[in-house]
């Protein structure tokens, strides 16, 4: 099992971290040299320049700030030479250098076209910061968008999925789902340092992307256009999350901040419950565990109908029912500021004469989030849409929620270079995420009119915590071999494990009644179980292990250009991977014996329902009487396990020509075996075996150093969930629906065009204009079976997307001396889409309305989303400020049965800013504001002009204050 070999995993990489404390220090029979490098003409930090000393090996690159250090240099005179492409080399002679002590040399260098003969340096690229990846960007045979380091510092991002808002065309769901060019989980592919991922979501295919806290990343590099050596399984996307790598020399950061949230902090009525001791790490302490007598799925639970006159059955009964807790309602307590660490170490030192570099780092983030303003409304229309002027209202609802969230990440990293050609690495990473979710709804059921003529009320609850955990382990290997035509062999193996856990999920619905009884005002407390659903307690897990495979092999096949020599090659590789997935649910039911209780408004109606006395046997003997008690409603069929076996086969060039073009094609061979079985074998597997073969294409003209033209066709696929396979029924609470998967999916085929415009200006400069379109073949989509709120997902035969990407990035000092210290960034999409709505569902709709649309927009795609941040930065003061701005078109939330409009969020306008200032030369202090224009969260529906709110809530501003410490 997979805990097993984490079990060993975690145990080399103790031995790893138990290393001598020598390992951290530098060899005192030698010295240092480190420095810094600057452009002579603009004063501007080198980022990248390489640092060598003639005739050794030893060398650097520099770093963000433009410094460099090279550890190990033998006590002695030497000479030292900077260089960078486009720039004179510069050399210092005489350099001394003394055994344990640093020596330190500036450089100044100045631009210059010369023509040289070909230098090959190995050097590790820095790749956290915007200019790093712009270059990268530029040198990429794909299209490509990336978010640094750098950059989700600045716009104080506290995760991966909101630090995804800054991509060009992508949008955040829900605050963990992430969609790019408006397509969501299915048409996207995440992996993590080039290496798939499995779900933490027994509903999605992807890896919820706010597992990942910001100070664990490097870089997020999102692939547009496909290529063969990426996995075929992306339309939208391929995100790929880069951890932090290894440093140059010896490094340690520490970081504390505390934050303000202006609904959430100090808030007396705060929801919440008696969780476990240990919540405050993000996992449960087995508090909320299935009691022990009850942990056996065979045991037998009697009903109070067969223990009434068997004392053995009544004591059974009696003691099932005792065993749980009996909090089944939240209460009100006091919240806490919000509070956020990280700690990264590492460092580079040579064994057995060889470096060897390390990196670890530690985030913890401890958050409340309140609101008490929400509204909560279902809503259809009933009838001819000719005859109807307004929609009528199922269900209208106060809403009150509290959440308290716990992210905990973890990351070692290390490599080891055997020799000049040789490197080998290893990653860990684990991210666990406790979240605690209290929620009320209080409000009426108009349609059935009883509650208004009578005065009641309806009452809802829910007491949730959900447990993600998500561990990888990666080796990986990069070899080259001079005497095979300088050739390169890569390889990976991953070992990962996602889980989701949720013990002991709460529900408790009832009604009240305000009426004279005896002459006094009294509350009336009942359950009307013909309405909705007796008290229930959920225990859900899901466990899904995957196993991952990679080898890439490139070799240059022509070398062309006069001046810049550019290295066509071939490259082939394959890949395997395997995903196993465990789900299981049991769920217990309570029979209430009473449902009318008397009361006050400050009465808590659960604590009469599940009071000791009220709970299990009521009598003194037989026959027994029973309160409150339970039941064991489980069902085989909400419980699965499911496999999916991937082959990969791929072969492509990377071809130069004609001085200015490159060309980039292949095929990928993709071998899908995916199988769905449930507890209950009465239900047909579901299953897809398909083997696929995907061209690729893509055309880059580089019409000089400023200008590039990108042109690209690939075909791609989106296979379904494992459980939109499941062909059995389950109730998804979040949206009130009872989802049932479909055995007979297929997967869907697509065919994606890309045309890109870049310009590149100065460093971190760059204008790019994309157009896209892509036409799927049976696209998966969601059909609403019946008015009961069944829903499930079914092929449909064709939908098109269509979009317009633009991208600029801008030095203002360009414009005016004043202001030198700005930089801005801006990015607009605009995309329209049409999906065929199924056959089934257009039928329904006809009924109401017979000028009904066949057509629809993807569910979740935005007609617009935009992006902006100005960024002030003046090293002389050691101060750093963003402003960052996004919002996106109102996007399709869901479909509405018969001609009941659709759903729709709407859009939200986010407002941050941050500012840092240095204290000297290890710390500084950060302030941050964030959703300053505190824009509601909203989804609605309109009809005839007029807008009806579905949902609606605020999260308020939050504000904090960090002080951090760099070594």
């Amino acid at each position: 099992m997979v805990s097993r070999k984490m079990g060993i995993v975690c145990f080399i990489l103790a031995l790893m971290m138990a290393l001598p404390p020598a390992l951290f220090a530098q060899d005192t029979s030698t010295g240092s040299i480190s420095g810094k490098v600057i452009d002579t003409a603009t004063n501007e930090d080198m980022i990248g320049a390489v640092i060598k000393i003639d005739g050794t090996s030893l060398g650097a690159v520099c770093d963000i700030d433009g410094t460099y250090m090279i550890l190990n240099v033998p006590a002695g005179t030497h000479t030292v030479i900077a260089m960078m492409v486009g720039y004179v080399e510069s050399r210092q002679e005489n350099v001394v250098v003394t055994a344990g002590n640093d020596t330190k040399v500036d450089f100044t260098i100045s631009t210059d076209v010369i023509e040289v003969e070909e230098v090959k340096v190995k050097a590790r690229a820095i790749k956290n910061t915007d200019e790093a990846l712009i270059q990268e960007r530029r040198e990429e045979d794909a299209v490509t968008d990336a978010v640094s380091a750098e950059a989700i510092s600045s716009t104080g991002s506290g995760d991966a999925a909101a630090a995804m808002k800054q991509v060009t065309g992508a949008t955040v769901v829900g605050g963990k789902e992430v969609y790019v060019r408006g397509l969501g989980d299915r048409y996207m592919n995440v992996q993590l340092n080039g290496a798939d991922l499995p779900s933490t979501s027994q509903y999605k295919r992807t890896v919820q992307m706010d597992i990942f806290p910001a100070g664990l990343l490097d870089n997020i590099v999102t692939q547009k256009t496909f290529t063969p050596d990426k996995p075929g399984s992306f339309t939208g996307g391929s995100v790929d999350i880069k951890t932090k790598s290894f440093p140059d020399k010896k490094s340690f950061s520490f970081s504390a901040s505390s934050g303000y949230n202006t609904l959430s902090s100090f808030q007396g009525d705060f929801l919440t419950y008696d969780g476990g001791d240990s919540d405050w790490l993000g996992h449960d302490d087995g508090s909320r565990d299935i009691p022990s007598i009850l942990s056996s799925e065979n045991i037998f639970i009697p009903d109070n109908a067969q223990a009434r006159n068997d004392a053995d059955l009544a004591e059974a009964l009696n003691s099932y029912s005792k065993s749980f807790n009996n909090v089944m309602f939240p209460h009100n307590d006091d919240s806490l500021m919000n509070q956020s660490y990280s700690m990264t170490f590492g460092n580079r030192v040579d064994i057995a004469d060889r470096p060897f570099g390390f990196v670890g780092s530690l985030t913890y983030n401890n958050s409340y989030s309140y609101y008490d303003d929400g509204e909560y409304n279902r809503l259809k229309l009933t009838g001819h849409v000719d005859t109807k002027n307004e929609l009528d209202t199922e269900l209208s609802m106060k809403d009150t929620k509290a959440s308290h969230d716990v992210v905990l990440g973890g990351l070692f990293n290390t490599a080891y270079k055997i020799s000049d050609d040789h490197e080998i690495g290893a990653n860990f990473m684990i991210n666990q995420t406790g979240e605690d979710v209290a929620r009320i709804l209080t409000g009426t059921f108009p349609e059935a009119d009883i509650d208004v003529l009578e005065g009641r009320y309806y009452n809802a609850s829910v007491i949730h915590y959900n447990e993600r955990s998500l561990k990888s382990f990666q080796l990986n290997g990069k070899h080259h071999f001079k005497g095979l035509r300088n050739s390169d062999l890569n390889w990976r193996a991953t070992l990962a494990n996602a889980s989701q856990d949720e013990p002991d999920m709460r529900y408790f619905n009832y009604h009240y009644k305000d009426r004279m009884l005896n002459g006094e005002m009294v509350r009336v407390y009942s359950l009307d179980v013909n309405q909705y659903k007796s008290p229930n307690r959920y225990f859900r897990e899901m466990d899904e292990d995957n196993v991952e495979l990679g080898v890439d092999f490139k070799m240059p096949i022509k070398e062309t250009g006069d001046v810049v020599k550019k290295e066509s090659v071939a490259k082939f590789g394959a890949a395997y991977s395997t995903k196993n997935r465990d789900f299981h649910e049991r769920r217990f039911q309570y029979k209430l014996t009473k449902i009318n209780y008397v009361g006050d408004e400050n009465t808590v109606f659960a604590d009469s329902v599940f009071a000791d006395y009220n709970v299990g046997i009521t009598s003194d003997g037989a026959p027994y009487i029973f309160g409150t008690h339970i039941l064991d409603s489980s069902e085989e069929r909400a419980s699965y396990d499911a496999d999916q076996n991937i082959g990969a086969a791929y072969a492509m060039v990377d071809y130069f020509f004609l001085e200015k073009f490159r060309l980039i094609t292949g095929l990928r061979f993709e071998s899908t075996d995916m199988e769905t079985v449930s507890a209950d074998t009465t239900y047909a597997k579901g299953q897809i075996e398909t083997n696929d073969i995907l061209p690729s294409l893509n055309l880059v003209y580089e019409l000089n150093q400023k200008y590039t033209v990108r042109g690209a066709y690939g075909r791609t696929l989106a296979r379904p969930s494992f459980r939109e396979l499941a062909p059995f029924p389950s109730e998804d609470f979040a949206g009130g629906y009872t989802f049932i998967g479909n055995p007979d999916l297929k997967r869907t085929v697509i065919d994606n065009f890309d045309l890109r415009f870049e310009r590149y200006g100065e460093a971190g400069e760059i204008m790019a204009v994309s157009v896209f379109s892509k036409i799927f073949d049976n696209p998966i989509e969601r059909v609403i079976l019946n008015v009961n709120n069944e829903i499930s997902y079914q092929n449909v035969d064709q939908a098109r997307v269509h979009g317009v990407e633009l991208e600029i990035r801008k030095n203002l000092g360009s414009f005016t001396d004043r202001l030198a210290h700005f930089k801005s960034g801006f990015n607009v999409s605009f995309v329209t889409s049409e999906v065929d709505i199924p056959d089934r569902e257009m039928q329904v709709k006809l009924v109401s309305d017979p000028n009904a649309s066949d057509t629809r927009k993807f569910q979740g795609q935005s007609p617009y989303i935009v992006n902006f941040d100005l960024n002030y930065e003046n090293r002389d003061r050691g101060i750093k400020s963003t402003l960052y701005y996004n919002t996106f078109g109102e996007r399709l939330s869901d479909a509405s049965i018969g001609a009941t409009p659709y759903v729709y969020e709407q859009p939200r306008h986010t407002l941050n800013y941050s500012i840092s200032k240095s204290i000297g030369e290890h710390l500084s202090l950060k302030l941050s504001a964030k959703n300053l224009l505190d824009s509601d969260h909203k989804r609605t529906q309109e009809f005839k002009g007029k807008e009806y709110i579905v949902t609606k809530y605020s999260s308020g501003r939050s504000f904090s204050l960090g002080l951090s410490y760099k070594m």
